[in-house]
């Protein structure tokens, strides 16, 4: 009988993080925004690197896995919801790779397409980043903030999918929900036609209203117009 190594770490971005399924989500979610931007998700990351992996540890973790599909399954999903001009809209985390701090948009001379700004650095690393505005049809809003005495900043928002990734800039971040099939309703037949295309579901969570945009779509547009 084989002694089992135990590693005690403490995964919080399992039980109250982005990867969490309970009520409780760690405060600094809305600072961080994610949690691999966190630094307690990069100190033990380096420390676990560092350590000498054991069959036992391999076997565990590869029992982990298997597991992980079926729970998400019975436990939702999770998005990032965010404000562009005066709407709410969510993205499922799965597609956002990163939240950054907005930085100078560089336009591109002789572009090609409407809803392209031009480029961003992010990390260092030049960025194509859009206009959601334009894409969705929506009016430019000079609103800084949704709440009272406190001014958001805008930010950054980078997603990728299937090779395609792109920037876009959203007037603010509400951070990050999980949602149950029943919160979803269908989106009403009075929605303006260009969000319409874009949008798959209205999303109802804690009292607020935000559609929720269709990824495959959306990207299959820039791919498209891309090519």
């Amino acid at each position: 009988m084989k002694m089992v190594h135990e590693i005690h770490i403490d995964d919080c971005w399992n039980r109250i993080g982005v990867w969490g399924k309970g009520d409780h989500i760690c405060p600094r979610l809305k600072e961080v925004i994610h949690c691999r931007n966190c630094h307690k998700y990069s100190i033990i990351g380096k420390q676990l690197l560092k350590r000498p992996i054991s069959e036992d540890y391999i076997e565990s973790w590869t029992r982990t896995i298997a597991t992980l599909d079926e729970r998400q399954k019975d436990k939702g999903r999770s998005a990032l919801v965010f404000r562009i001009g005066d709407e709410w809209f969510a993205l499922e985390l799965e597609v956002v790779k990163e939240v950054a701090e907005m930085s100078p948009i560089h336009s591109l001379p002789h572009r090609h397409h409407y809803f392209v700004l031009g480029v961003v650095s992010v990390r260092g690393k030049l960025e194509t980043c859009v206009s959601l505005e334009e894409i969705l049809g929506i009016p430019h809003s000079t609103t800084k903030s949704s709440k009272k005495g406190f001014v958001s900043p805008e930010r950054l928002i980078v997603v990728e999918e299937e090779g395609v990734r792109f920037v876009f800039p959203c007037q603010e971040i509400s951070g990050i929900v999980r949602y149950e099939e029943q919160q979803l309703r269908e989106v009403p037949v009075t929605l303006a036609k260009s969000r319409d295309s874009f949008t798959k579901k209205i999303l109802y969570f804690d009292g607020m209203e935000m559609g929720l945009l269709d990824q495959a779509r959306l990207f299959n547009f820039i791919k498209g117009s891309s090519s």
